[in-house]
């Protein structure tokens, strides 16, 4: 299967469970689409900071 906006194929779903296990406090979401990870912060102020650099660094990528 083809993403209608780029030509990266999806992973199937055997392809998305073993790739997961590979990944460190991560796991499938509950559609079996994407991948999730929860992170908790001592405060609001340190989670925006983190949040801000994952956003530049995303920007950094282009990566949208």
């Amino acid at each position: 299967m083809f993403h209608s906006k780029s030509a990266i194929r999806c992973l199937t779903e055997v392809e998305c469970s073993e790739a997961v296990g590979t990944l460190v406090h991560w796991r499938l979401d509950e559609t079996g689409k994407a991948i999730h990870r929860g992170l908790r912060f001592p405060d609001f102020a340190t989670a925006f900071a983190f949040m801000t650099r994952v956003a530049l660094a995303a920007e950094r990528m282009d990566h949208h």
